[in-house]
């Protein structure tokens, strides 16, 4: 099975924040900054495997600072953990703001990609090159065994809330 760096599939995205995306503070809506995650997400998920696939989850989102008119925005992804057919991408956004350029982390997730690849489809493995980084991967097996345990006790309602949306339906 194929092994790659993480620094191979590492995605990085530079856009300056415009009036259109903020709300009436002037802040970038919290839905735009989600957009802009899962886009670089996918590139980087893209980017690891080769194939397309699509987002099954958003995973520990923090908003940490605003993020104003006129900051210049990067966000950066790299895949964090691998299972069979899925990979985990954590995403950071970071804005420089003014003449300073005084960079300040403003938000955080964790994505889950599904690979939309044939059935023979291998996941490459990943390879830490940084401190930062192994310690994204040593935390990978528990992130996904909550997320797992988060699906299972939501089950339960997300079963009513569809029988719900199908009698609506009826």
């Amino acid at each position: 099975m194929a092994t790659k760096k993480i620094s191979e599939s590492r995605t990085i995205r530079t856009v300056l924040a415009n009036p259109r995306d903020a709300n009436s503070r002037n802040n970038t809506h919290g839905g735009v900054l989600a957009y802009w995650a899962d886009d670089t997400a996918g590139a980087c998920f893209k980017r690891h495997t080769g194939y397309g696939g699509v987002t099954a989850s958003f995973n520990s989102v923090n908003y940490l600072s605003p993020v104003d008119t006129g900051d210049i925005v990067t966000t950066e992804a790299i895949i964090t953990g691998t299972g069979n057919r899925s990979a985990e991408v954590f995403v950071q956004i970071y804005v420089e703001r003014g003449e300073t350029n005084q960079r300040i982390l403003a938000f955080t997730a964790f994505a889950t990609c599904v690979v939309l690849a044939p059935d023979d489809f291998q996941m490459p493995q990943i390879q830490a090159e940084t401190a930062i980084e192994e310690q994204l991967l040593a935390g990978y097996a528990q992130r996904k065994a909550r997320i797992k345990e988060e699906r299972q006790s939501f089950a339960p309602t997300l079963e009513v809330l569809q029988a719900r949306v199908e009698g609506e339906n009826d």
